[in-house]
C-alpha cells in the first residue's frame, strides 16, 4: 500500500475518531489578568465516570499558546482531578489519552485506579481548551471525495483542504506551530508544577504513549512510573506495508485453527487478496467504494490490534 494512501488512512481515522465523545464540557477561557502557569478557579465539582460519582476538582490552567515565542497569546486548558479514595494517597496518574484528536477530559474507567491516586487530566491543546482546532475543509473533501476514497484526485482534494483550513486559523490569528506534542507535555508538566506534585505516575494509550515516551525524554525527574497501552513510538505513525502483511499472516493462522473461520476459508489472506483484487461494484443495490472497505478494513485491523494489548 502506497505511504500517501497510508497517510489518507490516519488522517480519516483521526477524525472518525475525534467526532466520538461524551457531551460537551464547557469551553475555558483565560481570565483577565492572567499569567502563563496559573491555574484558575481550581473548585470542587463532581466527575462521573460510567455510573459512579467521584469528588474532583476542576480548573482552567492558562499556557502560552507558542513557548518558543515570548509574546505568544494565552491560551487556556480544562484540568480535573478526581480525589484518591485513600487517606494518605500515592503519587498521582496522569492519564493522556490515544487519537490525536480525541479529547483528554473524557475517561470513565476509574475503579481501582483512584483507590490510593489522585487521577489528573489536562485537556489537549487544540481539542479541549479554548482553541479547538476544527478542520470542516477535510470533512467536506472526505464527504465529496472525487473517485472514490482513495483516488489520486481524492488524495490531492484532502491536501488541498488542509493548505485551506491551515490557512483559514492562520488568518484568525492562530499560531499553528504550537500545537505540538513537546506544547502538549509541556502542558501537562505546567500542571503537575501547579499542583503541587513531586513525581507522577502517566497513564497512555496509543498516541498517549509517544506523549510518554518524549515527555521521559524531557523530564525524566518528574516521572514515578510510566505505563503504556497499544504502545505507539515516534516514527511509527505510518504503518509499514510489510508490518501489516505480517499481522493479516497472523490472522490467517489464527484462522486455520479456527473451526469457524477455517470452515469459511482455506486461506484467509488469499481469501483478502482475492475481494480486493476483484471489488465488486454493488452488493444488490448497495453502491460499494473500493477506498472506503480499505479504509474501514485498515481501522478494523488496527482496532483488533490495539484490543490485545488492552
Amino acid at each position: 500500500m502506497k505511504t500517501t494512501h497510508l497517510f489518507a488512512l490516519v488522517i480519516i481515522g483521526a477524525l472518525l475518531f475525534a467526532g466520538c465523545g461524551t457531551e460537551e464540557a464547557p469551553v475555558p477561557v483565560v481570565p483577565e489578568g492572567a499569567q502563563a502557569g496559573d491555574l484558575i478557579d481550581l473548585e470542587a465539582c463532581t466527575y462521573k465516570a460510567g455510573e459512579t460519582e467521584y469528588t474532583a476538582d476542576c480548573g482552567t490552567l492558562v499556557v502560552p499558546e507558542n513557548r518558543s515565542d515570548p509574546d505568544s497569546q494565552l491560551i487556556a486548558l480544562p484540568v480535573i482531578r478526581v480525589h484518591a479514595l485513600s487517606d494518605s494517597p500515592a503519587e498521582p496518574i496522569f492519564f493522556l489519552q490515544g487519537g490525536p484528536g480525541g479529547s483528554n477530559v473524557q475517561f470513565e474507567y476509574l475503579e481501582g485506579l483512584v483507590d490510593r491516586h489522585d487521577f489528573v487530566q489536562v485537556g489537549y491543546r487544540g481539542v479541549d481548551g479554548s482553541v479547538v482546532l476544527d478542520c470542516l475543509e477535510i470533512s467536506e473533501a472526505i464527504r465529496n471525495a472525487p473517485g472514490g476514497l482513495l483516488s489520486d484526485a481524492a488524495l490531492d482534494s484532502y491536501a488541498a483542504a488542509s493548505g485551506r483550513c491551515a490557512a483559514r486559523l492562520e488568518a484568525d490569528g492562530l499560531d499553528l506551530a504550537g500545537y505540538t506534542m513537546t506544547e502538549v507535555i509541556d502542558d501537562v508538566e505546567d500542571a503537575r508544577v501547579a499542583l503541587g506534585y513531586d513525581r507522577i505516575n502517566l497513564l497512555g494509550e496509543s498516541y498517549g504513549t509517544r506523549l510518554e515516551m518524549i515527555y521521559e525524554w524531557m523530564y525524566p525527574d518528574s516521572l514515578q512510573r510510566v505505563v503504556m497501552a497499544a504502545v505507539n513510538p515516534p516514527g511509527h505513525f505510518l504503518w509499514e506495508a510489510d508490518n501489516i502483511d505480517a499481522q493479516i499472516e497472523d490472522y490467517s493462522q489464527l484462522c486455520a485453527r479456527d473451526a469457524e473461520c477455517s470452515a469459511r476459508t482455506d486461506d484467509l489472506v488469499a481469501s483478502m487478496r482475492h475481494v480486493t483484487d476483484n471489488m465488486p461494484d454493488r452488493w444488490l443495490f448497495i453502491p460499494i467504494d473500493e477506498g472506503s472497505v480499505k479504509v474501514l478494513t485498515f481501522l478494523m485491523l488496527m482496532e483488533c490490534n490495539c484490543s490485545r494489548f488492552l
